[in-house]
C-alpha cells in the first residue's frame, strides 16, 4: 500500500487504496514478486497512461488473495504494444513463478486494469508460519 501511497505523491496522481485483505497469510518472497508486479504496473501508468486517478483493491478470501491495480488513462488498447514489452513479460513470468494468475486488459469504465490472483492454500500458511517476522515491502 505504501508503495502506491508513494506513486501517487511523486507522480500527482489521486490514489485510492481499498479491500478487505492484507496479505498477512503470504510468504515473505512471495509478497515480495506481488510488490514488484504493483511497482511494475505502477511504472506503466506512469509512462503511459496519462491517469489522473489510481485505484489498489486488495480482497481476500481462505482460497484466494486478489489484487486490483486500475487507472482512469488511456486504456492499453490506446497505448502501441511492442510484441516484446519487457514489463508485461516480467509481471507475467513473476506471476507464474508464484502460482498466480495475471490478466492486464482494458477496465470496464476505461483505462487499465491488472489483476493477479493468487491462490491461498494450507501450503502457504504453513509457509508463511515459517518464517521469521519480516517488514511487508
Amino acid at each position: 500500500k505504501q508503495v502506491v501511497e508513494r506513486f501517487g505523491e511523486r507522480h500527482r496522481i489521486a490514489v485510492q487504496i481499498r479491500g478487505s485483505g492484507d496479505g498477512a497469510r503470504v510468504p515473505a518472497a512471495t509478497a515480495m514478486q506481488v510488490y514488484r508486479i504493483v511497482q511494475e504496473g505502477l511504472t506503466n501508468v506512469a509512462r503511459h497512461a496519462r491517469a489522473s486517478r489510481v485505484v489498489l483493491a486488495l480482497d481476500e478470501t481462505a482460497q484466494v488473495l486478489t489484487l486490483r491495480l486500475a487507472d482512469d488513462g488511456c486504456g492499453i488498447d490506446a497505448v502501441p504494444r511492442r510484441s516484446a514489452s519487457i514489463g508485461l513479460f516480467s509481471m507475467a513470468e513473476r506471476a507464474r513463478e508464484i502460482g498466480a494468475t495475471l490478466d492486464v486488459r482494458p477496465a470496464p469504465a476505461g483505462g487499465t486494469e491488472l489483476v493477479l490472483r493468487l491462490p491461498l492454500s494450507a501450503e502457504t500458511a504453513a509457509e508463511t508460519a515459517a518464517e521469521p517476522a519480516a517488514k511487508t515491502p
